[in-house]
Order: structure tokens, then C-alpha cells, then sequence
């Protein structure tokens, strides 16, 4: 099964996106990896992407689009892949589908009361990158490396505003593209990790019953 995760920043993908690795084993399919990956492989196409990536370029989609095929091509065919991060426009949307079926769009649907409250109490580590909140985590280290948490610059009001209209702009035409495509799932992330977790895999449950 391919699924993608589309949703806001602070919308708990990424907490979804470790959930479901644990409980049905599916593979984040990471833009972001991927080119990390290629530039340290010190390839010509590594060499390029880090120059567009130094200079504040973004890398072109037909590049990504290469990474991400030769990385499914690396896996068994039939292993559960999940993307998130991309696509972020129907451009990439259609290009994805040249070198993937996607089976499910998972949309987490928060308030913007929710994100802002989310990313104003986010705390991260920056040795491990495991990110926590002062809603729920008490502790000034973290848990995993004991290393001291920290708050990122840019979770500030003025920033996750700039983040909301930003993914807006580029995730409101994929929701009208996916729903059109009869691939839309809407998941109501207001609430805990878990009971996302659990409407999630209610709706990959069916999905794969109909397969």
C-alpha cells in the first residue's frame, strides 16, 4: 500500500508517520532524506543538489522525482510506503503518480487555534531531533539522549502564521485534487497521537479489505 500524509505544520505527521511505521511497518518516503543521502554520496547528482541547496535554490521536482524511483526500486514491491512532504502542488502530484499508485491520501485537519498552541509549546533536541511539548512533557532534557531541549527560532506567532498561509497556498489545491481523484481520507487531528493513530488505521483497514 502507498499512502501520502498531507496536513499543516504541527499537525502530528510526523508522529503519525512513526505510528504507523510501528504498527504496520510502512516506510517513510522522505524528500529531505533522500537528498541528504545523494549529497554525502558525493555523486555528481549529490554535487549538484548541494549547490542549489548552499545557494538557497530548491531542487528541481524532476530530480526529486528520480531519487524517490530508485529508492522504491530499492524496496520489495510490496512494501507499505508512505510519503510525506511531498507532493506540495499538483504539478508534483502528477508526477508522483507517473512512478507510484498512491491508495490513500491521509488528511490530518487541525484548527489554527490548535497548530499555534502546538508549535508555541514545542520543544526540540537538538542533538537527536526528537521534539516534545510543554503540554505533555514536563522535563527540560530529553528522554532519549538526555541531551538539554531547546526552542526553535521560528516557533514564534509571527512564523507559524507565515507557515499556515504558506501551506494553504500550496496544500489547499491538493485536497480539491486528491478529494476529485476520490482519494481523500480526512482524519480529525485535533485531538491525542493515538486517537489519530486510530482513525488512520480504521480507514487503511478498509482500504485494504476493498483491495
Amino acid at each position: 500500500m502507498k499512502i501520502i500524509l498531507l496536513g499543516a505544520p504541527n499537525s502530528g505527521k510526523g508522529t503519525l508517520s512513526a505510528n504507523l511505521n510501528k504498527a504496520l511497518g510502512f516506510i517513510g518516503v522522505s524528500t529531505g532524506d533522500l537528498l541528504r543521502k545523494e549529497i554525502a554520496s558525493g555523486s555528481e547528482l549529490g554535487k549538484h543538489i548541494s549547490s542549489l541547496t548552499s545557494a538557497g535554490k530548491l531542487v528541481e521536482t524532476e530530480t526529486v522525482i528520480t531519487l524517490m524511483q530508485n529508492y522504491i526500486n530499492s524496496l520489495p514491491k510490496d512494501a507499505n510506503l508512505m510519503f510525506d512532504g511531498f507532493p506540495r502542488s499538483v504539478e508534483q502530484a502528477k508526477m508522483l503518480e507517473n512512478i507510484a499508485d498512491i491508495d490513500a491520501v491521509l488528511f490530518l485537519d487541525v484548527d489554527e487555534k490548535t497548530i499555534m498552541e502546538r508549535a508555541l509549546g514545542r520543544i526540540t533536541c537538538p542533538k537527536c531531533g526528537q521534539i516534545y511539548n510543554r503540554a505533555w512533557y514536563k522535563l527540560d532534557t530529553c528522554e532519549k539522549c538526555g541531551e538539554k531541549l531547546v526552542v526553535r527560532s521560528d516557533d514564534n506567532e509571527e512564523s507559524v502564521k507565515n507557515r499556515i498561509v504558506v501551506y494553504k497556498n500550496s496544500t489547499y489545491p491538493l485536497i480539491d485534487y486528491y478529494t476529485s481523484a476520490g482519494l481523500l481520507e480526512r482524519i480529525d487531528a485535533g485531538k491525542d497521537a493515538q486517537n489519530t493513530l486510530e482513525q488512520a488505521l480504521k480507514i487503511l483497514k478498509c482500504i485494504e479489505a476493498k483491495q
